[in-house]
């Protein structure tokens, strides 16, 4: 069994590649289904099997274990590719929707077969083992939770944006039944939004503000964006777009954090081609394909709404991809502000705080240079330098907030 589910799953994995723009399962998911599969198939060394197996020696087949596999894992493909046209063409399934999907499919298919191929009698009325039973019971439920409720989150999203753009609930009655109760479900949920958007136009204006902040190391800027944050009501992204990228590159966050602002071996040169699509063969974990990846990531991340982007040079990004409108900005001060706020950060001492703000410092202006061929810190490339030798982390967001509504951006 585990060979045919193994070719069956390979081969469904070759061939939804060929057409899909990202990976069909995360590699971790690969795992998963692997390890809660292979549950309930070392439990039938324990299951109650037919007589006639046990009333005298059988000998190995291996042809038959040959055919089985072939014939087993190509049907087990046939299922897959019939869920594959339900999420894509039913379901019109993003990447997250997919996978959850497959995923839950793969495991509750996987466990329902052993039942059905552990005797060649009909499998209900076949007594079976209190560990064959416990162990499908036990996989089915992990199986639906938690990739099958998130399947089940981004349907219902989906069936409220096709409410609020139809004004009925005709199209969602086949997620949930009644179609009064669905409508009634989608009515409450289009209030939550638009009360949760109101409140944060309230804040903003209907501009889709987008904020980048490059800093420099003890400078204060990561403080800045998560205060703007709390008092904009608006994600702030930093270690995030790196958890984020490993995500939709499915490649481990140990790369993306080895190079995180460092530069490529070349230090210099004009602006590279690191703005197009990565590559999803070869050296992909090469750093200018990890950035590529990283600008992939902010994009959409911009695309979702209103957010503040902290380093990975985000201002660049958004103006070669054209984004539109954004605000970048660039926090900087004097050397014994930087060392005051790394010691008390990091519990250093001085010599180690100014080691430390030049290497960080050199590494962000080389990764810059390197990836955009641009001056860190050249005051021209952004809308509004900030030194924070004078000002404490409330006074800036609040001058970067004063900026905002002169530029329009916020209301008075």
């Amino acid at each position: 069994m585990t060979t045919s589910a193994n070719f069956g799953n390979m081969f469904s994995m070759a061939g939804i590649s060929l057409i899909l723009p990202f990976l069909p399962l995360l590699p971790k998911q690969i795992l998963s289904t692997n390890v809660l599969t292979d549950m309930p198939e070392v439990q039938i060394a324990d299951d109650v099997v037919d007589a006639e197996w046990v009333s005298h020696p059988i000998r190995w087949d291996f042809r038959m274990i040959r055919r089985f596999m072939l014939l087993f894992g190509l049907i087990s493909s046939s299922f897959d590719y019939l869920t594959f046209f339900v999420l894509l063409r039913v379901f019109h399934a993003d990447a997250g929707l997919f996978r959850s999907g497959w995923f839950v499919e793969s495991v509750v298919s996987a466990a329902l077969v052993v039942l059905v191929i552990r005797t060649a009698k009909p499998f209900l009325q076949e007594p079976r083992g209190q560990g064959t039973l416990l162990c499908n019971h036990s996989l089915d439920s992990r199986g639906d939770c938690p990739a099958l409720h998130a399947a089940r989150r981004a349907a219902r999203a989906r069936a409220v944006a096709g409410f609020s753009a139809r004004g009925t609930g005709a199209g969602c009655g086949m997620l949930y039944g009644d179609s009064r109760d669905c409508k009634a479900l989608v009515l409450s949920e289009r209030k939550r939004h638009l009360s949760e958007q109101k409140k944060q136009e309230d804040m903003t204006m209907k501009q889709h503000l987008v904020i980048t902040i490059e800093r420099e190391y003890g400078s204060g800027g990561r403080l800045l964006g998560k205060a703007l944050s709390e008092e904009l009501g608006i994600p702030y992204y930093d270690d995030e777009i790196i958890r984020a990228a490993s995500e939709h590159a499915a490649v481990g966050e140990e790369y993306f954090r080895l190079h995180d602002e460092k530069p490529g071996k070349r230090l210099f040169g004009q602006a590279r081609d690191v703005v197009g699509k990565p590559r999803l063969a070869g050296n992909i974990t090469h750093p200018d394909n990890l950035f590529r990846f990283e600008a992939e990531t902010i994009r959409e991340m911009a695309d979702k709404g209103p957010c503040i982007f902290i380093g990975r040079s985000a201002d660049f990004v958004l103006d070669a991809t054209e984004f539109g409108d954004f605000v970048s900005l660039f926090v900087y001060c004097d050397m014994a502000n930087k060392m005051r706020r790394v010691m008390e950060v990091d519990g250093v001492d001085a010599n180690e705080a100014m080691a430390r703000i030049q290497k960080i410092n050199r590494q962000r202006r080389e990764y810059c240079r390197y990836f955009t061929g641009n001056n860190w810190g050249d005051p021209m490339l952004y809308d509004l330098p900030l030194n924070t030798t004078h000002l404490t982390i409330p006074e800036t967001a609040e001058l970067v907030k004063t900026y905002l509504r002169l530029r329009g951006l916020l209301k008075a």
